[in-house]
Parts: structure tokens; C-alpha cells; sequence
């Protein structure tokens, strides 16, 4: 009998951050694993965004900014403005986050601050 697949074990497996400092990340020279390593960080995933654009705007930037919020009627002739906010919610909060994600992230922007 073959054994079975597990796409569960699997998937956790390929999104799970490993227990890895910002010193080990360094030495390591493969850019393809290093990449993986930082796409599994949820730190630096959620809040590349906001620090990205504050970045962007610096000391001189703009004191205003424009965001885009678009609406669509849907079949009932309503607007849907936020579809999923909750299942989202409860994926976030449900998410653990390890020390080594909370470490690696704290020296990761440490060492773009030097940069």
C-alpha cells in the first residue's frame, strides 16, 4: 500500500519559519533559500507595507496621502465594501508567531536601519 499524501503536513511545512537567527540568515549564501526564509516571516509579510511607505515619505514627504477605495454593486443592488473581514480576523489571531519570527524580524529592520 502507497502512502498517502498529506498536503496538511505538507503545507505547514513549507510555511513555517525556522528556528533561525538574523546572524544565520546572514551567513547563509543561497539566495533562493534566503528568500524563503524571509517570505515565511509573518512580521516582515504584514508590516513590509506600512514600513515601506513610511520609508517612502521620509523627513520632506507629503503630510497627505491618497488611498483608493472602490465599490461595485453586486446582485442585490447593494454596495460590498469589505467581503471576508471576519474569516481574515480569525485567520490573523489564529496564527501563531514564534520567538525566532519576533527576533529575526527585530534584527532584520536593526540591519536596513544601518543600511
Amino acid at each position: 500500500m502507497k502512502n498517502a499524501f498529506n498536503i496538511t503536513t505538507y503545507e505547514q511545512t513549507i510555511n513555517t519559519f525556522p528556528e533561525i537567527t538574523y546572524d544565520q540568515f546572514e551567513s547563509l549564501t543561497k539566495v533562493k533559500t534566503r528568500r524563503e526564509i524571509v517570505k515565511n516571516n509573518k512580521i516582515l509579510k504584514t508590516d513590509a507595507y506600512n514600513r515601506t511607505m513610511t520609508d517612502l515619505r521620509g523627513e520632506d514627504g507629503m503630510k497627505e496621502e491618497v488611498f483608493t477605495l472602490a465599490f461595485r454593486k453586486n446582485a442585490a443592488k447593494e454596495y460590498t465594501i469589505i467581503y471576508g473581514i471576519k474569516d481574515k480576523l480569525l485567520e490573523l489571531f489564529g496564527t501563531p508567531i514564534t520567538q525566532y519570527e519576533l527576533d529575526f524580524a527585530e534584527a532584520h529592520f536593526n540591519a536596513q536601519k544601518k543600511k
